[in-house]
């Protein structure tokens, strides 16, 4: 699977992207064959229009709907390049450090900002490994114990202070854009081009400020 930072967020919570109306730039658009991001895509497109937002466009929806109330109203945007040479999917975002600063308390406080319910808080709380529901493996393995995803975001096992396992949910972004997301109430921001998807590193830093404790 292709590890997209921002696709994960459409599945939660209907898309999360960058707006290229209102006079923000719109970045030069790169190809993808990543086929889960477009049959992604073409869902939230169709729930869109059974909505009756205009073209489907439920990535204006969601950038008025979250980013905006958060702050955000800028980011690079990556979309697919179609064959007609129109508007492709939006398929991830580059992010900023004050972006990502602003959307770790926005997980972390259930999907509230300024007591109103941005994110749906029972998805949530499951997609932050949050709750007693497996997640579900990937394949692959982390300090010898399985890396699981849930609902996008990509969970980190670590052994917390009374040998009990914690999954830190993370998300991954386009060339190692990272954000942890740690039980503890912190987060950890790293912007990168070097294609390193590990977060050993961020916890470890992390687990030095505040020890992940059993819950």
């Amino acid at each position: 699977m292709k590890r997209g930072l921002w696709p994960f967020i459409a599945f939660l919570c209907l898309g999360w992207a960058s707006s290229d109306g209102n006079g923000v730039i719109p970045p030069p658009t790169v190809t993808s064959n990543t086929d889960h991001t477009f049959v992604l895509s073409a869902a939230l497109t169709r729930w869109a229009e059974a909505q009756g937002l205009s073209n489907g466009n439920y990535h204006g929806y969601v950038v008025a709907n979250v980013p905006r109330r958060i702050g955000v109203y800028t980011a690079s945007m990556m979309r697919t390049v179609e064959s007609d040479s129109g508007q492709g999917s939006p398929m991830g975002l580059y992010p900023s450090v004050a972006y990502l600063a602003k959307t770790g308390p926005l997980l972390h406080d259930g999907g509230r900002r300024d007591n109103e319910q941005l994110l749906h808080p029972k998805i949530l709380t499951r997609a932050l490994f949050r709750d007693k529901a497996p997640g579900h493996p990937t394949g692959g393995r982390i300090n010898d114990l399985p890396e699981l995803n849930r609902h996008g975001f990509w969970g980190f096992p670590v052994t917390g202070s009374e040998d009990c396992t914690i999954t830190v949910p993370y998300m991954s972004g386009y060339d190692g854009n990272m954000l942890v997301i740690a039980p503890t109430g912190s987060i950890g921001i790293r912007l990168s081009d070097n294609q390193n998807n590990t977060v050993d590193g961020i916890v470890t830093i992390l687990q030095t400020h505040a020890p992940l404790a059993c819950p």
